[in-house]
């Protein structure tokens, strides 16, 4: 029997799960450090990503609201971190990165749907 353990996407949405933020605030901050605006944003139909200094920062949101959530993919952060591990080393690659100061608080495991659908 096969066993589906990824997730499951068509063409207007995408399913994401993340180390990151999800605050309004956050995401602006961290898709300007990234060099990008909401124009930007729009322009990957609501789910984009951007080079963060040799990491992949993912945005995710509905296309008209700009980005809800940013972060870094957390099936590779989790290889070998623990959850709280993983939120500690996203807020020093962040600030160490990109120059945004994060609060360890303000850092989870994000997860959802995002798109234009």
């Amino acid at each position: 029997m096969k066993v589906r353990t990824g997730f499951v996407s068509n063409s207007s949405t995408t399913s994401f799960c993340i180390i990151g933020v999800d605050t309004t605030w956050a995401t602006e901050k961290l898709l300007q450090a990234c060099g990008h605006d909401k124009e930007w944003f729009q322009e990957t139909a609501g789910f984009g990503s951007a080079e963060a200094d040799n990491g992949m920062m993912m945005f995710y949101g509905e296309y008209d609201n700009g980005p809800s959530w940013a972060g870094l993919d957390a099936e590779t952060l989790l290889v070998d971190k623990t959850l709280p591990q993983a939120r500690e080393w996203f807020v020093k690659y962040i600030q160490d990165k990109l120059g945004v100061v994060l609060l360890l608080d303000s850092v989870r495991l994000c997860h959802g749907e995002a798109g234009d659908g």
